[in-house]
């Protein structure tokens, strides 16, 4: 039996570019939420802590950061299995090959070729696919193979770094692993880096996601505990809350006015809990069609709101109503199919019914938000 604690794409170092006002703050919390990684995996008492490449932004963190790697991992009581991924790779003046890296805890091994590693105190080996290079065109896991030396008795863990390669790949560059490996490969369990998502792809394979979140809109923030009970087990994987800090980024309607988009707005950070507010970071994406003065109204509520979290910022996505309105006549002038929508609209706008006026100048709204972004 083998119980490991699988993590990756930790990107030490990241830059945060996406907040650059508080990017010293995403910075630290990466190395807070790597701390929550090694007390979870002692608390769990792992057998091996396994990372799955990345650990590192680059080759060009400053020492006081791999420094700093150094002795979070050093306080894991499981050894520690590091993988180098597309933003480490292994290549020849990277930083692994040199201080303080190289004079770093003999508990930390580097993963540095393909020949199986033990995990000591189990019957289990692990199977790297180290990355040498940024980018890539084939399958790190291609020569992964389960030991034939007595490798049926042993359980058989890959640790790998590459896109899932089922078809949905955004780039053929990223090392495009086989959706097939396990089988191929006989491994017991593939322990995956590079997707900063938490996702377990087949019962033996999973990506562990970033162990914190670094930019609007990802999902991450976790890590995974794997215990496999012999060879040819299926494992089980259970997913653990890492990350620090919390990244929302809601879509908000000017349509309506500015004051219903700010009530909604102070109902969402009121939400949070006082205790959360200082590591929450808000990205408010207003959409829909804005009136005059919505620009001074935005800018007050940012400077409100940015009083009560760790970062917020207004995304401008919509379109003044003056702009949509004018390339609505447009396209009425040029469209008899558009024209007969007005007319239609126009039509229902001149009943009593308050229901029926808020319908038809809803649709008059949409009719021109559509109208705009076809002209865009």
């Amino acid at each position: 039996m083998v119980r490991l604690l699988h993590t990756a794409d930790w990107q030490i170092g990241h830059r945060a570019p996406e907040v650059p006002d508080v990017a010293a703050r995403v910075r630290e919390a990466r190395l807070e939420a790597a701390r929550a990684v090694v007390a979870l995996a002692n608390g769990h008492g792992a057998d091996a802590l396994v990372l799955a490449g990345d650990t590192f932004e680059d080759h060009f963190v400053e020492e006081r950061l791999v420094t700093q790697v150094l002795e979070i991992l050093d306080a894991s009581t499981a050894p520690v299995f590091v993988l180098p991924g597309n933003h480490d790779a292994l290549t020849q003046g990277c930083l692994y090959r040199r201080a303080p890296w190289t004079r770093g805890p003999a508990k930390i091994t580097l993963l540095q070729d393909l020949d199986p590693v033990p995990i000591p105190g189990t019957d289990a080996v692990l199977l790297a696919a180290p990355l040498k290079s940024k980018k890539g065109f084939t399958d790190p896991t291609r020569d992964l193979r389960r030991p034939s030396d007595g490798g049926a008795d042993r359980i058989a863990i890959g640790v790998a770094h590459g896109g899932w390669n089922d078809g949905r790949l955004k780039s053929a560059d990223s090392f495009p692993i086989a959706p097939d490996v396990c089988e191929r490969a006989g491994l017991d369990y593939l322990a995956l880096g590079d997707i900063h998502k938490t996702q377990t792809l087949t019962p033996r394979a999973a990506y562990a996601g970033s162990h914190e979140v670094c930019r609007f809109g990802e999902e991450s923030g976790n890590a995974l505990l794997v215990t496999i009970d012999a060879p040819q087990a299926t494992p089980r994987i259970e997913s653990f809350r890492t990350g620090q800090l919390t990244w929302l980024d809601p879509a908000v309607d000017l349509t309506a006015g500015v004051e219903a988009a700010c009530d909604i707005a102070h109902r969402i950070v009121d939400g949070i809990p006082a205790e959360a507010r200082p590591n929450t970071l808000l990205k408010l994406i207003a959409t829909g069609q804005s009136g005059d003065g919505a620009t001074a109204q935005l800018q007050a509520l940012e400077a409100e709101l940015s009083g009560r979290l760790l970062y917020v910022r207004i995304e401008r996505r919509d379109i003044p109503a003056a702009l949509a309105q004018g390339r609505l006549k447009a396209a009425a002038d040029s469209s008899p199919l558009v024209a007969g929508l007005l007319e239609e609209l126009a039509r229902q706008g001149q009943v009593e019914d308050p229901a029926m006026l808020l319908a038809a100048r809803n649709a008059r709204d949409l009719l021109a938000t559509l109208v705009l972004e076809t002209f865009r």
